[in-house]
C-alpha cells in the first residue's frame, strides 16, 4: 500500500416546506496520501533524458542504419517516446506492502491521519465558496488543475466534478466507484 486514500462525500440540502429536504449539491473529495519516499514516481527530467537516449539507441532512425530498418524503427520509437510522459519508476527497495507507513511506530501514518481532515475541510470550503469553480464544459473528459501547493501537491477537478488532492509524482490510485 503506497497510497492511503481518504474519500469524503458531502451534500448540501435546501429546506422545502419547512421540513422536507431537497438535494442542492453533492460532491466528493479524494485525498491521496503519498509517502514521498519516491519509491514509485514519474520520470524526472534527468531520467526522461536517459530513457530517450536509451530508446534512440534501441530504435535507431538515423543514417547509420539501413533505410528499411529506420522506417521500421520510427513508429516503435514514437510509440515508446509518447509513453514516457506517464511512465513510473520503482526504485530497487520498493516495498508496496505498506511498511513505509508503519515504520517508527506508525509516525507517518499518524501524521497523515491528523493532516487529512484539515486539508479536506480547506478544499471543501474553497469549493463551496466558489474559489474552485466548475469548468464551463463539465462533460469534457479532462482534469482541471485548480491549485499547486508546496511540496508538489496538486488539487484537481476530475471530469465528473470530483476533487482530488495528490502528489504530482505519485501514481494515480483509485478504486472503482466512489467509496470502498
Amino acid at each position: 500500500m503506497e497510497v492511503i486514500e481518504f474519500i469524503t462525500e458531502y451534500s448540501l440540502y435546501n429546506r422545502v416546506n419547512g421540513k422536507n429536504h431537497e438535494l442542492a449539491y453533492h460532491n466528493l473529495i479524494i485525498f491521496q496520501s503519498y509517502p514521498h519516499n519516491r519509491s514509485v514516481h514519474l520520470l524526472n527530467p534527468e531520467e526522461r533524458e536517459a530513457e530517450i537516449r536509451r530508446l534512440n539507441e534501441k530504435y535507431p532512425t538515423d543514417s547509420s542504419v539501413p533505410k528499411t530498418l529506420a522506417e521500421r524503427n520510427k513508429p516503435l520509437l514514437n510509440r515508446s517516446l509518447s509513453k514516457l510522459k506517464y511512465r513510473f519508476v520503482e526504485i530497487d527497495n520498493h516495498n508496496p506492502n505498506g511498511n513505509i507507513w508503519l515504520a517508527n511506530q506508525g509516525k507517518l501514518l499518524k501524521e497523515e491521519l491528523t493532516k487529512a481532515p484539515t486539508i479536506i475541510a480547506k478544499i471543501m470550503a474553497k469549493e463551496l465558496s466558489g474559489q474552485y469553480p466548475l469548468p464551463a464544459d463539465q462533460l469534457k473528459p479532462t482534469k482541471h488543475l485548480l491549485e499547486e501547493l508546496d511540496g508538489g501537491m496538486l488539487i484537481k477537478r476530475l471530469p465528473g466534478g470530483q476533487l482530488t488532492y495528490r502528489h504530482k509524482a505519485a501514481p494515480y490510485y483509485h478504486q472503482s466507484g466512489y467509496t470502498f
